[in-house]
């Protein structure tokens, strides 16, 4: 015996699968309505499938909840590489903020011999300059 042919897909079979496969075409970036750089959203899903969004919501609840499962991936997924991202700025700014104080206090040290020599340049220079003082002529 043979299986029985399965009733014809019904309008509202057919749409599903063009909004299955409207789905596809936006997660691929093969679409051929709306723009291949639009995100999957229940709007351009609707646009792609030639159908409102308040059809996808009244009509075809399941494909919202799909579409909101895999933008709640999507979210979720951006939402950690948005935060580890900003994990690892956050670590070089503080690396850099360290070097910053380090060098800070390089610089402190710097001046502070600088005006040591200053002050003994002029001491000497004044020295020099005095007539009590009688250069040797060196050999």
């Amino acid at each position: 015996m043979s299986n029985p042919p399965s009733p014809p897909p019904t309008k509202k079979d057919k749409r599903r699968e063009e909004i299955r496969l409207a789905i596809l075409r936006i997660e691929k970036g093969r679409t051929k309505i709306v723009e291949n750089a639009r995100k999957l959203s229940i709007i351009a899903v609707a646009e792609e499938a030639g159908i409102s969004p308040a059809a996808i919501h009244n009509h075809y609840p399941d494909m919202a909840d799909l579409i909101r499962r895999k933008l709640g991936v999507d979210m979720r997924e951006q939402r950690n590489s948005i935060a580890k991202k900003l994990k690892e700025l956050r670590t070089i700014n503080k690396d850099h903020r360290y070097e910053i104080a380090l060098l800070k206090k390089e610089i402190a040290l710097l001046a502070s011999n600088n005006a040591t020599l200053m002050l003994k340049n002029s001491e000497l220079t004044a020295i020099i300059q005095s007539e009590n003082v009688k250069l040797f002529p060196s050999n």
